[in-house]
């Protein structure tokens, strides 16, 4: 690929892992996700993890073929096998998560291809469960800072038990232009920042000089909130929700798409709405 697209090239980085579902295995981690959800908006998905050199790892690297998604910045290591998730469905389709340990993308290293994108990334999307080894930790934290300050910095939170503590959290706060967070991961995020909820986002704005905050409330909605403006989406409902797995991805890269193509944080908070909606409700492939 010679990053030279006509549209935004788009970057995930962080774990490609393989969700082991009730119904089969299914290639997954919240950067994959974003990035296959960011090409279905239009943009050109660029996902950057590792793989281990075994079955899985080939299986990753032939299934973004057929998505034609490039797997150029998808690294075959042979540190670590390809990551694994034991994912269990509760009530309403909410995942309950077992993740592997060691995995491959803990061991994402710098790379010249690496060094090339993030001088033509018009977004990145990155996350903390991907920083619980020091290796791809420092790998994903040069990343963004070699970033382009017209980048859009998206931090997912991503809070995966026992795979942060705050200083994880502050140093990828730090390093945001936007922070996506959930209704789950809201008052474990206050309680390691030690903050009160009343006027958390403002008091988040300002600590970090973040632009915007998005925030998630599955069912009753998202909310929008920066230094201008606080607003309320509601969630769409396209029929009975089948599982959430990769709604928030979805809303995340279909936001971001918008955002890129001009559009304002009011039409881009309910196009994110509506693809989370379809995800949730198995109108889009998973």
């Amino acid at each position: 690929m010679s990053y030279t697209e006509s549209s935004p090239i788009v970057v995930g980085i962080g774990e490609i892992l393989f969700d082991c579902l009730p119904d089969g295995k299914r290639l997954g981690g919240a950067p994959f996700n974003f990035s296959r959800f960011a090409q279905h908006c239009g943009m050109t998905a660029v996902p950057v993890s590792a793989v281990g050199e075994d079955a899985d790892g080939a299986q990753v690297k032939e299934l973004l073929r057929r998505m034609d998604i490039t797997s150029r910045l998808v690294v075959r290591t042979t540190e670590a096998p390809t990551g694994l998730v034991n994912v269990e469905l509760g009530e309403g389709g909410v995942p309950r998560y077992a993740i592997a340990e060691p995995a491959a993308w803990d061991f994402l290293r710098p790379c010249t291809d690496l060094q090339t994108i993030s001088r033509k990334a018009a977004a990145v999307c990155f996350g903390t469960l991907a920083q619980r080894n020091a290796v791809s930790r420092q790998t994903i934290r040069e990343f963004v800072n070699s970033l382009r300050p017209d980048c859009m910095r998206i931090l997912d939170l991503n809070l995966r038990a026992p795979f942060y503590d705050r200083e994880v959290i502050e140093e990828s706060l730090k390093r945001c232009s936007i922070l996506k967070v959930s209704a789950e991961e809201m008052p474990e995020m206050l309680r390691l920042l030690e903050l009160d909820e009343s006027r958390w986002m403002e008091n988040l704005l300002r600590a970090y000089r973040l632009q915007a905050i998005v925030f998630t409330r599955g069912e009753d909605g998202a909310t929008f909130f920066d230094r201008h403006r606080r607003f309320d989406v509601p969630a769409a409902n396209f029929g009975p929700v089948r599982n959430t797995v990769g709604c928030g991805d979805a809303f995340t890269a279909a936001f971001v798409a918008s955002r890129l193509r001009g559009e304002g944080y009011r039409e881009a908070m309910t196009t994110a709405a509506q693809m989370a909606g379809k995800v949730a409700a198995g109108l889009i492939a998973k």
